[in-house]
């Protein structure tokens, strides 16, 4: 399992670091992108977009400048490797998840 961890306002991926810390331990890998919240007239259309190139990226072993996964299929199976996905998301980040969740497709995420 791939744990996404989402930032709220205001926040950038860092906040995550001591749970992302804590959830290795575990074995659990982890994802945290930055929303580029700090952009003014973005919502959560774009904030999504940032969280499904972050999943891309990891299962691409790179950023993916499209979001594309591996596949081109968005609501093909999980990618290799990554997931399937448990995103997690604080405070603004709680608006976020839904939209990724819906771009990402039912066969790749387990839960919110």
């Amino acid at each position: 399992m791939t744990v996404v961890l989402v930032h709220g306002a205001w926040h950038d991926s860092s906040c995550w670091d001591p749970l992302r810390a804590e959830l290795a331990s575990r074995g659990l890998r982890t994802v945290a992108p930055d929303l580029p919240s700090d952009r003014p007239g973005l919502g959560a259309a774009e904030y999504a977009r940032a969280v499904v190139d972050a999943v891309a990226g990891e299962a691409q072993g790179g950023r993916s400048p499209h979001g594309h996964l591996p596949g081109g299929d968005t609501d093909g199976p999980p990618a290799h490797g990554i997931g399937p996905l448990l995103l997690v998301g604080h405070s603004l980040g709680g608006l976020t998840v839904p939209v990724a969740a819906q771009l990402l497709g039912p066969a790749r995420v387990s839960a919110l």
